[in-house]
């Protein structure tokens, strides 16, 4: 009974994987159909937004465009960046000449015609002085003639007595008075001189001595060569505006926007937003990458 029992299951199992074999070959030819609202989702979506501040001044692509990764889809212009980075640039450059200037030091030609400077204020320096030994001179010859005008005036007094005891004529007395007016005029010419030589020698004199000294002192600088924290100031300058000018081009670099993914540019009239201003993260449009889609829907 057991064996019978046995061979009876395996024979109902046998024909009930046949059925079930012929159903499902028969439904597999069935087109199920099923009624409902879906949403056709695109694998990825995202915005393109601005990095920098500008105004659109190219507009690349409209709703529809197809777009690669790394497309530019506009351009921006900030000119308060650009006339910045004119500036620093020229700064830049200015710099870097200095320091090439205080790295390289004075030129031969440069030195020989400072010591030919220094060689000019010494002559002309050696020149004032003779101006003051002509004040001496002066000052020596006004001694000798304030002594002959007191000889002169005595001989006066002794004339004028002379002639008024009647012991002298009077022509005597006036060949004296004539001596001494002459001696007279002739002190006031040297001293008016002197005065003359004195105001022009002094002033003279302190003035190539100033120059004279300030050019020994540029001479001297000059064969020393520039100071070293001097160089490394204008190191630092040319390093400042060279960080400042890497930063603008950064800046400026940015105003190319680009594409951040495959797609299809979806912002209906995005041409529209020529010559709009955009702050850093605005939204310039928006790009689908519909080459392959999601389809979500309720399935009762």
């Amino acid at each position: 009974r057991a064996v019978a029992a046995r061979v009876a299951f395996r024979k109902y199992r046998n024909a009930g994987i046949a059925a079930a074999a012929v159903l499902i070959a028969f439904v597999g030819h069935w087109e199920l159909k099923i009624p409902a609202e879906f949403k056709v989702l695109a694998r990825s979506e995202m915005a393109v937004r601005a990095e920098t501040k500008g105004i659109i001044v190219e507009m690349l692509v409209r709703e529809g465009s197809l777009v690669a990764k790394g497309d530019v889809v506009a351009r921006l212009r900030d000119f308060e960046k650009q006339q910045k980075i004119y500036q620093v640039t020229g700064d830049l450059e200015r710099k870097r000449s200095e320091l090439a200037l205080l790295r390289a030091g004075a030129r031969p030609e440069e030195i020989d015609r400072k010591e030919k400077l220094v060689d000019t204020k010494r002559v002309e320096l050696a020149n004032a002085r003779r101006n003051q030994e002509q004040r001496n001179q002066l000052a020596q010859s006004l001694e000798r003639k304030r002594s002959e005008l007191q000889f002169d005036q005595q001989t006066l007094r002794r004339t004028r007595e002379l002639t008024d005891n009647g012991l002298a004529p009077r022509s005597d007395l006036e060949k004296a008075e004539t001596a001494v007016k002459v001696r007279e005029r002739e002190i006031g010419e040297i001293e008016a001189a002197i005065r003359v030589v004195s105001e022009t020698a002094d002033r003279e004199a302190d003035l190539k001595s100033r120059e004279l000294a300030e050019a020994e002192s540029e001479l001297k600088l000059m064969k020393a060569g520039n100071r070293p924290e001097q160089i490394r100031q204008v190191e630092a300058d040319v390093q400042k505006f060279s960080n400042e000018a890497a930063i603008l081009d950064q800046e400026l670099g940015k105003t190319e926007i680009l594409a951040p993914i495959d797609g299809t540019v979806a912002t209906p009239f995005v041409e529209r937003k020529l010559n709009q201003q955009l702050n850093p993260g605005d939204e310039l449009c928006r790009i689908v990458d519909i080459a392959r889609v999601t389809v979500e829907m309720q399935v009762p």
